[in-house]
């Protein structure tokens, strides 16, 4: 055949000669030629082929269209990732394996419930939310993904991660759900327990930053600590050296002192008791000499060599008091300080004025001693230096200490100044009677104004 048609329009023209001949030979009886029937019989031939070929294209394309449908359902069936089809109403109408293990439930239950029954209650406004901006776009192919929680058996929750997709039908309404569900609950715990191991590191290195902060700190003041130390050494050690210098300058004049002392005693004794005795010697002499048994000693002879021995007697006696005060080893400290200031009474014009209260019977001697010698200094340097009219002693203690006070009206002394010589020491009479005080524990102070006299004062313990 020249004309070329579908089998579809030749079978469609065909049946319609067929229906028309029908309809003629019911109305009248019509005689058909053995021509027209040939050409009949062919063309249903033709058409029998025709539609022989279709059948068999039919069945080619039903063949693919099943092995298809067989590779999709395997694919559908055996993914590893959870498929869903809800209707617009959000029942399940089909799940695949991997959903019904993610969601611990058999398949034949699963359809016909409510998706949403299986949504984590805190998760359903969300849900919620998503599916009905998706619905109500009216766009096809309209897909979006969110995470939330899902139930599974005994009610343990699945972290889940949903791709959803709309679906609409030719009208663009929306007509059912398609989603595909993967069970991401593993990689949210190791997302936990690493946020857990962040926090518990962070804990870990805040509390070890505390730490060597903490030791930072105790090291810097350690640091501190030892740097003061050696300041402090160096300091010490510099009044160490200082002390040692002043202690052998103090050594070297007591020495000189002492050599001073011995040699004005050997010249005083020499001097003036040699002088006395030899004197005393030389009439004794000449008394024997000039006088025989039947001859008497004038009176005013003898009367003279009484009053020589008697001033000898004094001598010595004076002489053995600035050396050391026996009244003060026998009677005490306050008999021999009254017997030293009458003594410098009957020598100056000074008008001394002491004042004692509560000084104990018994007091250790070296204290006593201390307590003395520095009356005595004081005085001596008055006598020498301050040019005083009253000079006021203040002697009071108990049980406990001793509180010594020498005031003078004299003429006073820059004491700064006064107190360090030309070549930087310390002037030795202050400086001696500092370091009596403070051996036996003591403390001494000096004050003094040009002009407004001076005041020395010493605390000493007694015990």
């Amino acid at each position: 055949m020249s004309e070329s048609r579908s089998p579809k329009e030749g079978y469609a023209r065909l049946r319609q000669r067929s229906e028309t001949i029908l309809k003629e030979a019911n109305g009248k009886k019509t005689e058909l030629t053995e021509n027209g029937l040939l050409e009949l019989f062919h063309e249903l031939e033709v058409h029998q082929v025709e539609l022989d070929l279709q059948n068999e294209e039919l069945q080619r394309a039903a063949k693919k269209l099943e092995a298809a449908h067989d590779e999709y359902f395997k694919f559908y069936e055996f993914a590893p990732v959870g498929f869903l089809t809800l209707d617009r109403n959000g029942t399940i109408e089909r799940a695949n394996a991997a959903a019904a293990d993610l969601l611990q439930d058999l398949r034949r239950y699963l359809v016909g419930q409510k998706f949403s029954n299986r949504v984590y209650p805190e998760d359903l406004p969300v849900y919620f939310a998503k599916i009905k901006k998706i619905s109500e776009s009216r766009v096809k192919d309209t897909k979006d993904s969110l995470e939330l929680r899902l139930t599974g058996k005994d009610d343990r929750i699945i972290y889940a991660r949903l791709e959803l997709g709309a679906g609409f039908d030719e009208q663009g309404r929306f007509s059912r759900w398609q989603f595909a569900i993967a069970d991401i609950t593993r990689q949210k715990q190791d997302q936990e327990a690493l946020h857990k191991a962040h926090d518990v590191l962070e804990a870990r290195v805040q509390e070890r930053t505390a730490e060597l902060e903490e030791l930072n700190e105790k090291l810097r003041k350690e640091i501190d600590r030892r740097k003061k130390f050696e300041a402090d050494l160096k300091l010490q050690s510099k009044k160490i050296l200082k002390e040692q210098e002043r202690r052998k300058y103090m050594s070297k004049k007591l020495v000189e002192i002492l050599e001073s002392e011995r040699q004005d005693i050997a010249m005083s004794l020499h001097d003036d008791l040699g002088q006395k005795l030899t004197t005393l010697n030389m009439e004794l002499g000449f008394l024997i000499q000039n006088s025989s048994g039947q001859v008497l000693i004038k009176e005013e002879k003898i009367e003279k060599l009484q009053s020589m021995v008697t001033e000898t007697m004094d001598y010595v006696s004076g002489l053995a008091g600035s050396l050391r005060s026996h009244i003060l080893d026998n009677l005490g400290l306050v008999p021999a300080i009254r017997n030293l200031l009458n003594k410098i009474r009957k020598q100056t014009n000074f008008k001394i004025h002491l004042n004692t209260e509560g000084i104990p019977l018994q007091i250790p001697k070296e204290k006593a001693i201390t307590v003395y010698r520095i009356v005595q200094e004081s005085m001596t340097n008055c006598i020498r230096y301050a040019k005083a009219n009253n000079i006021y002693i203040h002697l009071n203690g108990n049980e406990h200490f001793i509180l010594l006070a020498i005031e003078d009206d004299g003429m006073g002394f820059d004491y700064e100044n006064m107190r360090i010589e030309k070549n930087g020491r310390e002037r030795l009479g202050i400086m001696i009677m500092n370091e009596r005080v403070v051996q036996v524990g003591g403390t001494f102070r000096v004050e003094s104004r040009v002009g407004k006299g001076t005041a020395v004062t010493a605390e000493i313990p007694i015990k």
